[in-house]
């Protein structure tokens, strides 16, 4: 159970980033998405990159940023950054 604890932080600490600040343009933005990668190689260091904690973060911090991201973009540029790369 501590283990699905600490896996939850990860996302929190995520969601605490985007709330906690005021980004403005894309290139402040990208800073959510450079602290989001930061997360994931966090928990791919700890775990393995194919670990089931690893896919567990990892689709955490995607749905997070796709609220975070429609969030941002409904309220500023109307750009959609994608999180990891893809499209």
């Amino acid at each position: 159970m501590d283990k699905f604890k600490a896996l939850m932080v990860l996302g929190w600490e995520l969601g605490k980033f985007f709330y906690s600040r005021d980004f403005q343009t894309v290139e402040q933005y990208g800073e959510f998405t450079e602290f989001a990668n930061d997360l994931l190689k966090k928990a791919e260091l700890q775990y393995g990159p194919l670990s089931k904690e690893t896919k567990f973060v990892r689709r955490i911090l995607v749905a997070i940023n796709e609220y975070c991201d429609q969030d941002w973009r409904e309220t500023h540029t109307g750009e959609q950054l994608s999180l990891f790369g893809k499209d």
